[in-house]
């Protein structure tokens, strides 16, 4: 990726850093859900949830396992489908050096589709499963819904600092950082 000229804002910071810097979304988000989740089934529930999942501790695992591997595949089809690109755009791997799974798409997208494929790991393996958990007090999922919607905070980071963009205007994700670059005055982004 060739870098950012005069028509192009860099956004991305790397993976160490938006893990660090993501701390201040995950932390009061996670003090909220387990308020509410206490405030609704009583001061011991997440101590509850906490034994109940230690007592199936692989099995919890292995579906965290599977969430990771659903939260990248997640952010690749939202982005091929919203961005109306194909599949063969998206690549997945791991940043060793940060610890961190990834998706990445190779062609510009909108900034629209970029959020989108931002959100929605969060909402389908975070909030959703936290809201389930929360109704039917079943701490199992609650604890699931509070991991991902924590996971999620780097995508919370990216779609902060997309704030002011446009939904039309355009993005490139970024190859190795979090985030993206996007080209200022709608022109294109050269790769």
């Amino acid at each position: 990726m060739k870098s950012p000229d005069r028509d192009q804002k860099d956004l991305s910071i790397s993976m160490g850093k938006a893990s660090l810097y993501s701390l201040a979304f995950v932390i009061p988000t996670t003090i909220v859900q387990v308020s509410l989740y206490q405030a609704l089934w009583g001061q011991w529930s997440v101590g509850l949830a906490i034994r109940s999942v230690s007592q199936h501790l692989w099995w919890y695992i292995l579906f965290v396992l599977l969430g990771i591997i659903l939260h990248e595949a997640i952010h690749g089809i939202t982005w091929a489908y919203a961005g109306q690109k194909s599949f063969r755009t998206i690549s997945f791997g791991i940043n060793f050096k940060a610890l961190s799974p990834y998706a990445h798409c190779s062609e510009t997208l909108t900034v629209r589709a970029y959020r989108l494929g931002a959100l929605m790991p969060g909402v389908l393996l975070g909030v959703i499963p936290y809201l389930l958990g929360l109704m039917t007090g079943h701490g199992e999922v609650m604890l699931y819904g509070l991991l991902f919607t924590a996971a999620a905070g780097g995508d919370a980071l990216v779609l902060w600092s997309l704030r002011n963009a446009k939904p039309d205007m355009l993005v490139l994700d970024h190859p190795s950082r979090a985030g993206c670059v996007i080209a200022e005055d709608d022109n294109p982004i050269e790769q």
